[in-house]
């Protein structure tokens, strides 16, 4: 088989992971520091249970009750987050939540599957979390703040206080002073007068990228101090580039090309990265630079990634 071919074959299959893996039910939010898996569920009920196997058998129907997130910034109980952590030994988990009483939420019958140790984060199919906007503390007289937690640099609030929307893409919002939601982390506020006391808004990145709350729009129903943790966080690609690529490309030569698909689907594709550069099949790619004693190089001989 012509090896061009081959090699174009399985980047077309790699591309198509990154391009598919969005849609992905389980999503790594933060690499692992040592300390093992540690999963967050957002979900409507009161108390969820995780069942799981980590190889050595599935945990007794419905498993193990989830402990309501203590993580305010990132995974805050007020919009429905829970966690249960898994120790370091663990190396691969399986896994489905219920409510205890016989409802499901197990991926579409596909179940929840992961392989890297880290912090993972999945937002339940089956159950309405509560609501997106989150008062966190009524009114004092200064009116209406919108706390908002983003990957973009520049956000920017497009909002309406009643009577009119704001000229798109809305005004642009400052990096939170307020230490309990800490820019070092990726908080945005905007403050509006003491006079507004309801508010409909949507965010976008300034270029065309926005979050509306899956297109319901966030709504802020009183004065006081509001949050709102971005549902779009992709690393989005730059634009104005020119004679070249546009976006990020991952190295990794040198891996399996079973864990370079592991790779796209857990975390390049869902983080926006446009494309990975990986070994063609060294066996029979040969290169004609350099040859030593009349024999062909190795395609790796005299290139240097």
């Amino acid at each position: 088989m012509d090896q061009a071919i081959s090699i174009k074959g399985v980047i077309t299959i790699l591309m198509a992971l990154l391009l598919t893996s969005a849609v992905d039910a389980q999503t790594l939010a933060k690499t692992s520091d040592g300390t093992g898996f540690h999963v967050f569920f957002r979900t409507g009920w009161a108390t969820p249970y995780i069942h799981f196997n980590t190889g050595s058998g599935w945990t007794t129907s419905p498993g193990y009750a989830m402990t309501k997130s203590k993580d305010s910034t990132n995974f805050p109980a007020a919009l429905g987050w829970f966690r249960y952590d898994f120790p370091a030994s663990t190396t691969s988990l399986e896994f489905v939540f219920n409510n205890g009483n016989g409802i499901w939420d197990n991926n579409g019958n596909a179940n929840y599957k992961i392989t890297v140790a880290g912090t993972w984060q999945m937002t339940s199919s089956v159950s309405t979390p509560p609501s997106a906007t989150i008062l966190t503390a009524a009114s004092d007289g200064t009116g209406l703040q919108v706390f908002f937690q983003t990957g973009w640099t520049a956000p920017y609030i497009h909002y309406s206080g009643g009577s009119a929307w704001t000229s798109s893409p809305g005004k642009l919002m400052t990096a939170s002073t307020d230490s309990t939601y800490p820019a070092s982390v990726g908080w945005f506020q905007y403050d509006l007068g003491s006079s507004q006391t309801s508010l409909e808004f949507v965010f976008n990145n300034g270029n065309g990228i926005w979050d509306n709350n899956n297109n319901a729009n966030y709504k802020a129903t009183s004065s006081g101090r509001w949050i709102v943790m971005s549902t779009n966080n992709a690393v989005n690609q730059p634009s104005g580039m020119k004679g070249g690529q546009k976006g990020a490309i991952v190295d990794l030569f040198g891996w399996p090309y079973d864990d370079i698909a592991q790779e796209c689907s857990d975390f390049l594709g869902k983080a926006g990265y446009m494309g990975v550069k990986i070994n063609p099949p060294q066996e029979s790619v040969l290169t004609d630079a350099w040859p030593q004693s009349g024999q062909r190089n190795p395609w790796y001989f005299v290139y240097q990634p």
